[in-house]
C-alpha cells in the first residue's frame, strides 16, 4: 500500500540560482544561515549527479565549501562565491530537487556523521561514499571533517536503483574509477536510516565488495542502529552483519527535559496505558518537554521547517493553537496546553463549532498553489485494491476545485480541551506538506478527515458541509465522496506501514485502528457504489 508521495519540487534554474545566491550572502549571519545553504546545495548537486549534467562538480565545490563553512562556524571559506553564483555549462531550465526526509522530518544534521569518524586517520586515506539524495550533504560534511584533521580523502554519490526493498548499484565508469583511486582507503558508506529494508545501504557495499574492496576496509555510517535480523531485505542479517556499523545516538536532549517522542507524549496526557491511541512510533518527529509549560519538537532543519513555523505562528495568531517561536536549529517551542484529548465519537455543538471555524480558518488562510492529484488519485487506487479488492469505478476522481495546505491530523486526541472549556488544536503545523500523502491538496481532504475521525453521525456530517459552504462558497460536499476513500485507505495504509515496526504492546493498539479503518472503509466502497458523485453523508458516513 501506498503512505508516501514523491519529494521532489521543481525550481527554475534562475529560481535555483537566486535562492543559493542569497544564501551565500546571508551565510555569514548564523549557523542556521549556512545549513539552509548546505542542504539546499547538497539537493541541487544530487539532482545535477541524477541528471550527469556537467555542471555537477560546480555545484558539488558549493557543497562542499557550504560543509566546510558549516564545521568551520564561518563563511570566509565562501567569500568567493559572495557575488553571485554561475555555473558552467548553464543549469537545466527547470530542475527536480529532492527533499531529503532526515533533515526535514527526522531531526537529522549533516554535522552529526562527522562525530561518527574514530580519532585516528587511516593511512591509506578514506574514500566516502554518499547516498544520494541525503547522503550528499552528509558525504561532503564527513569530508568536510576529514580535510581538517589533514586526512587524505574524496567522496563521491550514487543512487542505488529499483525497489525499495531489494535496491542495487551497478558500478558506473566513474565510480569504478574512484575506487581505484583509493587502493587502500577505508571506505565510509554514509547515508540516513536505514529503513524497513536497508537495501540501499547493502548495495553500495556490496557494489564495493564487486570493485575490489574488502569487507574489512568498508563501515556503514547511519543515523541509527537497527536490529538486522527485522531488515526486509533479503538475507538481510547475513549480509549486513559483513559490514561494521557506526550510528548516530539521537538527539541529545538538555538537563531536566523529559523525551515525548515514539509515543511517549501519550503518558503526559492519559491516566493510564488503556486508554493510548495508537502511535506510529517511527514516523512521529522527535519531541520533548521542558520544564511545566512548553513541548519542544522538531519541525525540520532550514530551510525545510520555515514554512511549518511561519504557519504555526499564523494559528497561534488567530487562537487555534498553542503559541509556537523558533527553538534551535530545526525545533519551535510550544506553549504546553494543560487539559484533556478528545475522544471518539466527539459530540457537543460547541465543539463542532470549534471544528468549522478552525476548517474554514484554514481553507482561507493556508491556501497552496498545486497540488499532486495524479499521484492521489494513484494511491487511493492502489490502496483499495491491495485493503479491500476494490476496483475504482469510473467517474470516481478527485477534483481539486480549493487548494490549501490540509491540517491532516484531525484524529480526536490532537484536540487538547481545557479545564475552562476552550479548545485547542495541537500539531497543527508540519504535516499537510510532509513526506506522507496527500501533500498539498483540495480544501475536501480535511473536511473528509474531520468526519471520519470525529466519527459524526451522517446528520452532523451533512451539517459540517453545509456549513462549511455557507461560510466560505465551497460547496465540499459535491466532491466529498472520493476523498472519504482515499482518506480512509491512507490512514489504513499507514497503519499497516507502523504494524511492521510496533512492538508487542503497540501492536494491539495499531490492530484496533486498523480493524476501524478497514471497516469504514468497507462501508464506504459499498457506499459509493451506489450513489452519483455527490455526498449524501447519510449514505457515507
Amino acid at each position: 500500500m501506498l503512505a508516501f508521495r514523491d519529494g521532489v519540487q521543481v525550481f527554475s534554474a534562475e529560481g535555483i540560482r537566486r535562492e543559493l545566491s542569497d544564501r551565500v550572502r546571508s551565510a555569514s549571519s548564523s549557523a542556521a544561515a549556512r545549513l539552509g545553504l548546505l542542504l539546499r546545495a547538497g539537493e541541487l548537486e544530487s539532482a545535477l549527479e541524477d541528471l550527469e549534467h556537467p555542471a555537477a562538480a560546480r555545484a558539488r565545490q558549493l557543497t562542499d565549501l557550504a560543509a566546510e563553512a558549516c564545521r568551520a562556524d564561518s563563511a570566509a571559506v565562501l567569500a568567493g562565491w559572495s557575488g553571485g553564483l554561475t555555473f558552467e555549462p548553464e543549469l537545466p531550465p527547470q530542475l527536480r530537487l529532492r527533499r531529503p526526509e532526515g533533515y526535514a522530518y527526522y531531526a537529522l544534521h549533516p554535522g552529526a556523521y562527522a562525530s561518527l569518524l574514530p580519532p585516528q586517520p587511516d593511512a591509506g586515506g578514506v574514500a566516502v561514499v554518499g547516498a544520494r539524495s541525503i547522503g550528499t550533504s552528509m558525504s561532503a560534511a564527513v569530508l568536510a571533517e576529514l580535510r581538517a584533521r589533514q586526512v587524505p580523502a574524496e567522496r563521491i554519490t550514487v543512487r542505488p536503483s529499483g525497489h525499495p526493498w531489494d535496491r542495487v548499484l551497478a558500478p558506473t565508469t566513474a565510480f569504478s574509477a574512484f575506487v581505484r583511486r583509493w587502493p587502500a582507503a577505508r571506505f565510509y558508506v554514509v547515508d540516513e536510516g536505514p529503513g524497513l529494508s536497508g537495501s540501499t545501504f547493502l548495495a553500495i557495499a556490496e557494489a564495493l565488495e564487486r570493485c575490489g574492496v574488502s569487507c574489512e576496509r568498508i563501515e556503514l555510517l547511519s543515523s541509527h542502529r537497527p536490529e538486522p535480523a527485522r531488515l526486509l531485505a533479503r538475507a538481510a542479517a547475513a549480509r549486513w552483519s559483513r559490514y561494521r556499523n557506526r550510528a548516530l545516538e539521537g538527539p541529545t536532549l538538555p538537563p531536566g527535559a523529559r523525551d515525548l517522542s515514539a509515543g511517549a507524549w501519550r503518558s503526559e496526557l492519559y491516566a493510564s496505558e488503556a486508554e493510548w491511541p495508537a502511535s506510529h512510533v517511527m514516523l512521529e518527529r522527535h519531541k520533548y518537554r521542558q520544564g511545566p509549560g512548553a513541548l519542544i519538537k522538531f519541525v525540520g532543519m532550514p530551510p525545510y521547517g520555515e514554512a511549518p513555523i511561519a504557519r504555526g505562528q499564523l494559528l497561534s495568531r488567530a487562537g487555534f493553537s498553542p503559541g509556537v517561536r523558533a527553538h534551535g536549529t530545526g525545533y519551535v517551542a510550544q506553549s504546553w496546553i494543560e487539559g484533556s484529548p478528545l475522544r471518539a465519537p466527539v459530540t457537543g455543538r460547541a465543539r463542532l463549532q470549534r471544528l468549522l471555524d478552525y476548517l474554514v480558518f484554514r481553507s482561507r488562510e493556508c491556501p497552496a498553489e498545486s497540488a499532486p492529484v495524479g499521484a492521489l488519485q494513484e494511491m487511493m487506487r492502489v490502496n483499495l485494491a491491495e485493503a479491500i479488492g476494490w476496483e475504482l469505478p469510473p467517474g470516481l476522481e478527485l477534483r481539486v476545485e480549493h487548494l490549501v495546505y490540509a491540517d491532516a491530523r484531525l484524529d480526536p486526541h490532537e484536540w487538547i480541551e481545557t479545564p475552562r472549556g476552550e479548545l485547542y488544536k495541537v500539531d497543527a503545523i508540519d504535516h499537510g506538506d510532509d513526506h506522507s500523502f496527500p501533500g498539498p491538496c483540495d480544501s475536501a481532504w480535511d473536511v473528509a478527515g474531520a468526519i471520519v475521525e470525529w466519527r459524526l453521525t451522517p446528520a452532523l456530517a451533512n451539517e459540517l458541509c453545509e456549513q462549511y459552504r455557507l461560510r466560505t462558497r465551497d460547496d465540499v460536499g459535491a466532491r466529498l465522496p472520493p476523498y472519504l476513500l482515499a482518506y480512509t485507505s491512507l490512514r489504513l495504509a499507514r497503519g499497516r506501514l507502523a504494524a511492521l515496526s510496533a512492538s508487542s504492546a503497540e501492536q494491539a493498539r495499531v490492530a484496533r485502528e486498523l480493524e476501524f479503518y478497514t471497516d469504514t472503509l468497507r462501508r464506504l466502497a459499498a457506499a459509493s457504489g451506489q450513489r452519483e458523485a455527490s455526498c449524501d453523508c447519510s449514505k457515507s458516513c
